[in-house]
């Protein structure tokens, strides 16, 4: 008996031809995380990223971080997926009909050592909205010093600074550094470079990038923003930091990846 293949999606419904069994493949889209450091693929995702948002003009750049508790790392991933939403907020006020972001978590500091944090990049329609969201993230009480945004200014070291967790492979003939070793990405591990919905079917569609799949951060119970505000303001007397950090765990967490969140732009 021959067998026919068929290339496309899955379909129950499919009647099998006269005489052939039918068997239908799936897509071939592989997922292209490393367990140790930013691979080739997410580093080819995110300098795509990066070029397609330098030409559009004046763009956010925001930082986030929350100090080196056990809890940080929920934190921060809480923190970076309601700004995501706030930045989405101020495109879609500011008359933008698609939602364009790339944010990058990374697992160490400036020093080399352990301590969870996020990277956003965005792009505004003009610089006096831009300088808004700016104020706007800087000023906030429930953020208070865990995120920092400023502008984009020097777009060849933004992006060599985006990349210095980069796999050995990634950086073959590529000219910036990398922090040697194995660098896995916390505890609920991921993607690292992440592209706004709108912003990777542009590159898929221009041909930019190669289809892949997500790989989501493992889950944990969630995170309340009243947890944030509070170890942002103050700490309770007589407290150590580990301990107050324990107690966030206990009774927050983080409940989904930061991608779970819905970007849905307006129409054309």
């Amino acid at each position: 008996m021959k067998t026919s293949v068929k290339r496309g999606r899955s379909n129950s419904s499919a009647v099998a031809a006269k005489g052939a069994r039918s068997l239908t493949v799936m897509e071939n889209r592989p997922r292209t995380t490393a367990p140790h450091g930013l691979s080739h693929h997410e580093r080819n995702r995110l300098t795509e990223g990066m070029d397609y948002l330098r030409e559009r003009g004046p763009c956010v750049f925001v930082s986030i971080e929350a100090g080196r508790p056990p809890d940080a790392e929920a934190e921060v991933r809480e923190l970076t997926r309601r700004i995501r939403s706030v930045v989405a907020q101020s495109q879609r006020r500011a008359g933008m009909r698609k939602i364009v972001m790339v944010t990058v978590f990374e697992a160490l500091d400036r020093d080399k050592e352990p301590k969870f944090g996020a990277h956003i990049v965005a792009h505004l329609p003009d610089a006096a909205k831009r300088d808004r969201l700016i104020q706007s993230l800087n000023g906030s009480k429930a953020y208070g010093k865990h995120v920092l945004a400023k502008r984009v200014e020097g777009w060849a070291g933004l992006t060599t600074y985006l990349l210095k967790e980069a796999t050995q492979q990634a950086q073959y003939r590529r000219q910036f550094r990398r922090i040697g070793g194995s660098i896995p990405l916390g505890v609920r591990g991921g993607d690292r470079v992440i592209l706004s919905n709108e912003l990777r079917d542009i590159l898929l569609n221009d041909g930019r990038i190669k289809p892949y799949l997500r790989s989501y951060a493992k889950r944990t119970p969630s995170v309340s923003m009243q947890a944030v505000a509070e170890t942002a303001t103050h700490k309770p007397s007589g407290t150590t930091i580990a301990a107050t950090g324990n107690v966030i765990v206990a009774r927050f967490g983080v409940s989904r990846s930061i991608d779970d969140a819905p970007e849905k732009a307006k129409a054309a």
